[in-house]
């Protein structure tokens, strides 16, 4: 049967069972299920994502739709050729594209998808997309052919519990544009878009004082930061390896900088946290985050990333920008699903704001 046709009873109850793994924070939320995920972002606009096969080529489709009454669904396709980023002894031969690629849905061809270029996606036709919606809702088979007849399917495993889950965030359950559950409900109940929040725009790095370098040497500093706590709490994820410690020090401007330490053991380095700090005693330091983080200049952006394939998914991402003060956040993401390609297939916005 397919979806569309279930009871608003036997739906609830799939969207309500557990998916293979969620992450929730403040600032947005992304689930997953076997090979597709979803993120949705504080302005009520969901992405979901599914994949073919982790294989040396991989396939991706992206459908996006902001939140919003009658607000449409949107579709791009993307490939990466995996063999791309291995060393040469890691590289598995796999066929590759010849000639146009094209899409085939439920065994029907719907025309050549453009460019054919690795990572560089292509926009799909709204008649692609509104077929891909149907066989997503039917389970009939999606792939990628090439002019050889060579195929790459896209798994539709997990793709309806989770375009079920985007109905329910953006609130469309049993309305006439639902992705799954459609009804009768007026299409002017769903909620609109929420404005991103609006931030400064970060200001230029402030330049080095021949003092700054100095600060991480400083004993008092570093017990400021430690404040009463041993390396191995600070570098908790090092376990009982942590040896030694070492900060660098980045100045914001005149009053403010950024200290980020660095965990020492036998053989090896970690990140550890990053503070703001004054430059003069008693260095008021207020941690950022424990996670490793970059400095991004000539502005005050700071850039985190983190490999989350333990978690199904392949990897996140976050930036905070300086407003004088603090480190705010400023953008949220996560990658999608580790297929072919390290670092993840696409950045999916969990959070967003406007710079101004």
């Amino acid at each position: 049967m397919p979806f569309s046709a279930l009871p608003l009873r036997l739906a609830m109850a799939l969207l309500l069972a557990p998916v293979t793994a969620a992450t929730a924070s403040s600032l947005g939320t992304s689930f997953f299920e076997h090979d597709w995920l979803l993120a949705c972002d504080n302005t009520r606009t969901c992405r979901a994502a599914g994949f073919s096969a982790d294989a040396p080529l991989a396939f991706s489709l992206l459908f996006e739709r902001p939140g919003g009454p009658d607000t449409p669904v949107t579709a791009m396709l993307g490939y990466v050729d995996g063999a791309e980023y291995g060393d040469a002894g890691e590289k598995t031969p796999a066929p590759r594209p010849t000639g146009a690629l094209q899409l085939r849905v439920d065994g029907r061809a719907l025309g050549t998808v453009v460019p054919t270029q690795p990572e560089a996606p292509a926009t799909l036709s709204q008649a692609q997309v509104d077929a891909l919606l149907v066989a997503l809702r039917r389970d009939a088979p999606i792939a990628i052919v090439d002019a050889a007849g060579s195929a790459w399917p896209i798994s539709n495993r997990g793709a309806t519990a989770l375009l079920l889950k985007m109905d329910a965030m953006q609130d469309r359950l049993d309305t006439p544009g639902a992705l799954i559950q459609r009804g009768t409900r007026p299409e002017s109940s769903v909620p609109p878009a929420l404005p991103r929040p609006v931030l400064k725009n970060p200001p230029p790095l402030a330049e080095t004082r021949p003092n700054d370098a100095a600060l991480a040497e400083r004993k008092d500093l570093m017990d400021a930061l430690l404040a009463g706590r041993d390396m191995q709490a600070v570098c908790a994820w090092q376990e009982d390896r942590v040896k030694s410690t070492s900060l660098d020090v980045h100045r914001l401007d005149p009053v403010h900088l950024l200290a980020s330490m660095t965990c020492h053991g036998p053989g090896y380095y970690g990140s550890g946290p990053s503070w703001v700090i004054r430059a003069q005693p008693p260095f008021e330091p207020a941690l950022v985050t424990t996670a490793h983080v970059f400095l991004r200049p000539p502005d005050a952006v700071l850039y985190e990333e983190r490999d989350e394939r333990t978690l199904g998914r392949c990897g996140f991402g976050r930036y905070w920008v300086w407003d004088g003060t603090r480190f705010v956040v400023s953008r949220e993401y996560v990658t999608g699903l580790c297929r072919a390609m390290p670092g993840g297939f696409w950045h999916l916005a969990t959070f967003e704001t406007e710079l101004r």
